[in-house]
């Protein structure tokens, strides 16, 4: 539900339903687009969490606990460049 009503997902594929479209891809080949993409996205998704379960077995919870900071560092790193940037921009 989180990924449908996500308006940043609607953009991106606005933009690239968008390109596809006018790069002439119709019929079979947006199909084939389409199940391509869908493949490798679930593929993706499917190897993070295997490569995470079995980075639980070799790692200690201090170290997940560590990179768990380092993203959530850099994660309000970026959010408040990007909100520095937009206020820049409004003021």
């Amino acid at each position: 539900m989180f990924g449908l009503a996500n308006p940043v997902g609607l953009a991106f594929w606005s933009g690239l339903g968008g390109s596809v479209a006018t790069s002439g891809a119709v019929g079979t080949q947006f199909e084939l687009f389409f199940v391509g993409f869908f493949i490798g996205a679930t593929a993706w998704c499917i190897g993070i969490a295997t490569l995470i379960q079995w980075g639980k077995r070799w790692v200690q919870p201090a170290t997940f606990r560590w990179i768990n900071l380092l993203c959530g560092l850099a994660l309000g790193y970026f959010g408040l460049s990007v909100l520095w940037t937009t206020l820049q921009i409004w003021f």
